[in-house]
C-alpha cells in the first residue's frame, strides 16, 4: 500500500501540475503540502506504510519536472530545517541523562559494529560503481529519524530488554561526535569535496 499509493499520488501530481495553472500566486505550495500530508495519511487509513508512501511520492516528486518547482524547494527546505529543530527540541526533552549509563556499553557496541561492519557492507552492495561509497559508507547516523523509529518501537508498549529509546539515542550521539565530527577530514581525504560545485542546486531545479 505504502509503495503503491505513493507512486500513484505523486505521479497524479505531476500529472495536474503541468496541465493546471493556480490563478493565485503561493496555491501550487500550499497544494504540494496537501498532498505530501495525503501521501502519508491514504496509505496509513487502509493499513499502509505511511512513511514509505511519502519519501516515494518525495522522490517522484523532487525529481520531476513541474512549474514554478524553484520556490517549492526553496519553501520546503525551511520547513524541513524548521521541523528538524522541533525535532531535536523534543527528543531532548524526552531524553533522560541519568538513564544514558545503563545503555552505554551496548550502545558503544552496536555503534563499533554498525560503523566498521554493518554499514560498510550494506553500502559496498549497493554503491560498488560509485566513487562515493567510502564516504557514503562512513557517514554514520547523523539524523534524528532512527531516534524518532526507536521511540515510536518504546511508544508502541513492546517489553524490551534494554530501554531502546535511550539507546539509540546513545548510538546518534556515538555516531555524532565520531563520524560528523570527522566527515570533513574523510572527505578532503577521499578527494569528494568539489569547491566549485552548488549544494543549493538540488534535483533538476
Amino acid at each position: 500500500y505504502g509503495v503503491g499509493i505513493g507512486a500513484v499520488l505523486a505521479v497524479c501530481t505531476v500529472f495536474f501540475l503541468r496541465r493546471f495553472r493556480f490563478e493565485v500566486s503561493g496555491f501550487d505550495t500550499v497544494f504540494m503540502a496537501a498532498v505530501a500530508i495525503l501521501s502519508y495519511v491514504l496509505p496509513v487509513l487502509v493499513g499502509g506504510n505511511g512513511y514509505l508512501s511519502a519519501y516515494i511520492a518525495g522522490i517522484i516528486l523532487g525529481n520531476a519536472k513541474i512549474p514554478n518547482k524553484k520556490n517549492q524547494v526553496l519553501f520546503f527546505d525551511g520547513v524541513t530545517s524548521f521541523m528538524q529543530l522541533m525535532v531535536f527540541f523534543l527528543l531532548g526533552l524526552l531524553c533522560t541523562p541519568s538513564r544514558l549509563g545503563s545503555v552505554i556499553l551496548p550502545a558503544l557496541a552496536i555503534a563499533v559494529v554498525l560503523t566498521f561492519v554493518v554499514r560498510p557492507l550494506v553500502v559496498a552492495l549497493l554503491l560498488t560503481p560509485f566513487r562515493s561509497k567510502l564516504l557514503v559508507s562512513w557517514a554514520g547516523l547523523r539524523g534524528a529519524t532512527s531516534a524518532i523509529f526507536a521511540l515510536t518501537a518504546a511508544a508502541s508498549g513492546a517489553v524490551l530488554q534494554y530501554d531502546l529509546f535511550h539507546l539509540v539515542f546513545c548510538v546518534v550521539l556515538f555516531s555524532i561526535a565520531l563520524q560528523g565530527t570527522l566527515l570533513p577530514l574523510v572527505s578532503r581525504k577521499l578527494h569528494m569535496i568539489d569547491e566549485s560545485a552548488d549544494v543549493l542546486k538540488t534535483f533538476n531545479d
